[in-house]
């Protein structure tokens, strides 16, 4: 191949020398991977958006790979996936478990938050006007300006009676036109809640998350032994917020 030729090194040999003595080095078992979640991979979208059942902290996704140890017969066991798990990660300031806590799996709560999202045929609504025509005067008085730029421009007769045939027009739409006030109110936008989650990423979802936990209330609790999700705990109103609209940021809401 064109490209398969001896490339010269661009540092003197003794530094290439070390440096790879270095490299070799990091590859060694000692700075193998323990197993965990690395530094880099982000994390599920539930991770720290559920309170904490015992002391209102946040719950945060544990989960990774099983430590890459060996066994007693000294062969290597390979690194397994470990079961997710919520556990209480305390609150901002003082980032330590309750301990009340002990965790749960996380994946049955996972499942039952994104199945309400996925299902949900609510329409997505966009603050927008829905009445009023002020803006189409305002496109009338640009037209007009560009008509009469162009008529101070152009030296062309055939032009100039065209250019002076629609000033007339304009000027007779906009001197007959009847101002209707503007209103804005939510309309569809054509997307429903489900094809917002399922073609969104996990930012996306962990807003959308946060914002009906802020505007219902969304809870972690305990029926029967059994954990599932609690919607509408805001208080004495969560009757009457669970009719109303989760804002979603942007403009952009559904309601109930």
């Amino acid at each position: 191949e064109a490209w398969a030729h001896k490339v010269e090194p661009v540092v003197d040999s003794a530094l290439w020398w070390r440096a790879n003595k270095v490299l070799e080095a990091n590859r060694g078992e000692s700075r193998a991977n323990k197993g965990g979640r690395p530094v880099a991979s982000p994390a599920n979208w539930i991770s720290g958006i559920l309170d904490c059942p015992a002391c209102a902290g946040k719950l945060y996704l544990n989960a990774g790979m099983t430590p890459a140890r060996h066994s007693r017969t000294g062969k290597p066991r390979v690194p397994k996936p470990r079961t997710p798990k919520l556990r209480c990660g305390g609150h901002a300031k003082r980032r330590l478990s309750c301990g009340e806590f002990t965790g749960i799996d996380a994946q049955p709560v996972i499942d039952v938050v994104a199945g309400m999202f996925a299902n949900d045929t609510t329409e997505i609504l966009a603050f927008q006007r829905v009445a009023g025509n002020a803006h189409e005067l305002d496109e009338l008085h640009a037209g007009l300006r560009k008509i009469q730029a162009r008529l101070s421009a152009t030296e062309d007769d055939d032009e100039l009676d065209t250019l002076v045939a629609e000033r007339k027009t304009v000027k007779a739409r906009i001197e007959g036109f009847a101002i209707v006030a503007d209103r804005f109110d939510y309309a569809p936008t054509g997307q429903t809640v489900a094809q917002m989650w399922n073609t969104g990423d996990d930012t996306l979802k962990r807003g959308m998350v946060r914002a009906v936990k802020a505007s219902w209330g969304m809870a972690l609790a305990e029926h029967d032994r059994q954990w599932g999700i609690a919607i509408g705990t805001t208080g004495q109103d969560a009757p009457e917020r669970a009719m109303g609209i989760v804002d979603l940021g942007n403009g952009l809401c559904f309601r109930r």
